[in-house]
């Protein structure tokens, strides 16, 4: 597709020197074969083809699109490479790429499947270059509530570990595979996470409230039962988690954008031939069909990728995927409704009011105990509720974010490991809107009560508009505002 990619190579493999410099990897060896296999999947070339529709629309087009074969565990996506070729070298100084640590073992266990992942946050970069992660000084994990930026970055990255899934079966076999052997291994944080990446946002269990652990014994400090909270897997179907929680928790937003994205009106809503010509390098061909050139998969991230610009100079006022909907629906009015339906059946109405999420809860109570008779009277308020909600917000009656509170950050003086298995500490950061009780007892150096209390009166009002408005009497205040 010469007026896609800029000449007839769609991605480089580059093999690392260092961590910002490398060399071309040998076509021959065979590692170079079988990561060219995997790359040839036709989802991993959809996506490569959207890596490169996202730099055509910002015009950062020099140098080629690559895989960074390091030698850091993990996966990441960079800026700024020096290919060294020959005698010559070359320095691409806003080239966004994939960083991974590749073998043929760990190759052949599956690890391009985090390859879509990265290159989202690759995507993501190309269009947002400034956009960085908010506040929270927490690990980000799928399960857990960090800030409305992070959420936002790595939800739209989390999605796409889900469409691998779903479009290769090399990976979808030994994810199954995987997750069929000893148990064991699967108490290990990372693999509790990544289970939940693949799972969760089916099923969309990450708009529940934690199960409440403050009972388990071998909790003894309180940065312990900070971490233990966040990490945790439980879930309390019968409590969903308050608006700004919501948008501060990957989990949501990455089922948010699986749930839109894998939508078959969304994805089948092709726009006039023009508009496929800002993700060219040249105009598309009057003679060709655009359904024929991007698949409905590629539309509906082509679309994405739309709003995401769309968004460049104005994502800092409210919550990003809530900038996020609204953009997509001025620019895409026809999607409208679906959309809407989308968001609001899946948070449930939260970001509105509090009607729906109400009902839910209600009904959840009544379904888990067998009571037969309130059950069919929730489900059909809940169904009401839902539709009315929807409608309201297609009018225009009710605001999207109608419920929704801004970001109120405290600093703490507990220290809290940047990453949970290394030794570097940062001071615990708290939103007040998003806190859990033992985020307000650090922040606050106050009671397991007092800190319910707290969240009492923020569930009663929805969310606090200042911090003065938590008006904590006779207490050593123990943190700074910022």
């Amino acid at each position: 597709m010469s007026f896609i990619f800029p000449t007839n190579t769609t991605i480089e493999l580059v093999k690392a020197v260092d961590n910002a410099s490398g060399h071309f990897l040998n076509k021959n060896t065979s590692l170079y074969i079988k990561i060219k296999e995997q790359l040839n999947y036709k989802y991993h070339k959809s996506v490569i083809k959207l890596a490169q529709c996202s730099r055509n629309l910002v015009e950062n087009v020099y140098g080629p699109n690559v895989l960074f074969l390091s030698n850091t565990d993990g996966g990441f996506a960079k800026r700024g490479l020096t290919i060294l070729n020959k005698n010559q070298q070359q320095y691409y100084e806003q080239l966004n790429y994939v960083d991974l640590m590749i073998n043929e073992q760990n190759l052949a266990n599956g690890k391009l499947n985090i390859f879509s992942h990265e290159l989202a946050h690759v995507k993501m970069s190309n269009i947002l270059p400034e956009l960085k992660e908010g506040k929270s000084t927490m690990q980000h994990l799928s399960v857990a509530i960090t800030d409305e930026n992070t959420a936002f970055i790595e939800g739209f990255a989390i999605q796409f570990e889900r469409f691998a899934y779903d479009n290769v079966k090399l990976y979808r076999d030994l994810f199954n595979k995987d997750n069929n052997n000893e148990q064991i291994i699967k108490l290990w944080q990372s693999e509790l996470d990544s289970g939940n990446r693949i799972n969760g946002v089916v099923d969309n269990r990450f708009i529940y409230q934690k199960v409440n652990l403050n009972n388990i014994k071998q909790q003894s400090k309180l940065v312990n039962k900070l971490i233990l909270e966040h990490t945790s897997p439980m879930f309390n179907k019968l409590k969903l988690k308050n608006a700004q929680q919501l948008l501060a928790c990957e989990g949501v937003i990455a089922t948010l954008f699986y749930r839109i994205n894998s939508n078959d009106k969304l994805q089948n809503n092709y726009l006039e031939a023009s508009f496929y010509n800002h993700f060219t390098v040249r105009d598309i061909p009057n003679n060709l069909a655009i359904k024929d050139i991007f698949t409905p998969f590629e539309n509906v991230i082509l679309k994405n990728l739309w709003v995401l610009y769309q968004m460049r100079d104005n994502y800092k006022n409210k919550s990003l995927m809530i900038n996020f909907i609204e953009t997509w629906i001025s620019c895409f009015p026809q999607d409208k409704q679906e959309l809407i339906n989308i968001f609001t059946s899946t948070t449930l109405g939260k970001t509105v009011d509090n009607s729906l999420s109400d009902i839910y809860e209600q009904l959840a109570y009544a379904g888990m105990i067998g009571d037969i008779a309130k059950t069919r009277i929730y489900i059909k308020q809940f169904k009401d509720c839902l539709q009315n909600i929807c409608e309201k917000v297609t009018l225009n009656e009710l605001k999207i974010d109608n419920n929704v509170g801004k970001e109120l950050w405290l600093m703490s003086n507990i220290q809290v490991p940047v990453c949970f298995w290394q030794s570097e500490t940062k001071p615990l950061n708290v939103n007040v809107n998003t806190a859990s009780a033992y985020m307000l007892m650090a922040a606050y150096n106050i009671s397991y009560d007092k800190a319910l209390n707290i969240i009492n009166r923020r569930n009663k009002q929805g969310y606090f508009t200042c911090i003065n408005e938590i008006n904590l009497d006779n207490i050593a205040l123990e943190y700074s505002v910022f």
